[in-house]
């Protein structure tokens, strides 16, 4: 202790202020304080409706080859398979409905890149952004979750 009368109670006063403060928030939290919990039906349908989302399956967009820009008098290429994730099941039939936009728009998009653009991981992500992109302009609003290619060659 510090020797000092008055400086000794005042550290122990503060010590057990805190120590009672504390506590005291750690009872509350633990008997007082009850957070409510969801409801469990309203969960399960939550749940359901989340799982028949999901469920929805994949969009697939036929083999495609597609001439790439080459800087050397060498022909390039890419052999390219593509599923399409939805967001929902309405959107499959969007899909459906224009699949042959959509493979325009996968022809137009990838025709403009180079071949060591689409070697790199980041060609990919930005093909697939691109792609997304044209797609969700040509519908007017976003239907596309994710891109998926099953197949990508470039030869």
């Amino acid at each position: 202790m510090t020797g000092n009368k008055k400086a000794d109670l005042a550290i122990m006063i503060l010590s057990l202020v805190t120590s009672l403060a504390v506590v005291g928030i750690m009872a509350f939290r633990m008997f007082i304080f009850k957070k409510n919990l969801p409801d469990p039906q309203a969960l399960e349908a939550l749940l359901q409706q989340e799982r028949s989302d999901m469920d929805s399956g994949t969009f697939p967009i036929k083999k495609m080859i597609v001439n790439l820009q080459s800087r050397k008098n060498r022909l390039r290429f890419l052999d390219v398979k593509i599923n399409l994730m939805p967001f929902g099941r309405r959107d499959l039939d969007v899909l459906a409905r224009n699949r042959h936009t959509i493979q325009d728009i996968i022809i137009d998009t990838v025709s403009r890149m180079y071949p060591h653009q689409l070697n790199k991981l980041t060609g990919k992500i930005l093909l697939e952004n691109r792609i997304k992109q044209q797609v969700h302009y040509k519908l007017g609003y976003p239907a596309i979750k994710n891109i998926y290619f099953s197949r990508f060659v470039i030869q």
